[in-house]
């Protein structure tokens, strides 16, 4: 079997999976919308390539879409997985949720439990992140508030 080729076992992605991967959410000013600011998540994996490729693979048995990339950008050139899209990133934090091997508040990715991430994934999939209060919400379970 190619590296390519790999599936991890559940609880070997979900492993991984609290080890390697770095929650964004990305609040910004835009003119776009009223209230003058815009909500982007995404999930991203940093590691081998092999490796990343065996994630990719694992991830899509569960339902979920990623974005490998060979090289990050010209000044970061190693591999990259990303998860991005409210629907893939939903189905995530659940996936995580529902498969954490211990209770959630012993794993925190910079101050954000999977718990919180699938909070403000739910937000956005019902566009409160365009009303005063949900971008404060928002803003208060990411700890800029």
């Amino acid at each position: 079997m190619q590296g390519n080729d790999k599936l991890f076992p559940k609880d070997m992605l979900v492993g991984i999976l609290l080890s390697l991967t770095k929650n964004s959410i990305i609040v910004y000013q835009s003119n776009e919308t009223k209230i003058g600011y815009k909500v982007r998540t995404q999930s991203v994996l940093r590691g081998g390539d092999a490796m990343l490729q065996g994630v990719k693979r694992s991830l899509l048995q569960q339902g979920i879409e990623s974005k490998f990339k060979e090289r990050e950008s010209k000044s970061r050139p190693h591999p990259i997985l990303m998860i991005t899209g409210i629907k893939n990133l939903h189905v995530l934090s659940r996936f995580m949720i529902d498969n954490l091997p211990v209770p959630e508040k012993h794993f925190r990715e910079n101050g954000i439990t999977w718990h919180d991430y699938e909070i403000v994934l739910d937000m956005l999939m019902k566009g409160k992140q365009h009303t005063q209060t949900g971008l404060d919400n928002i803003l208060r379970i990411k700890g800029d508030l």
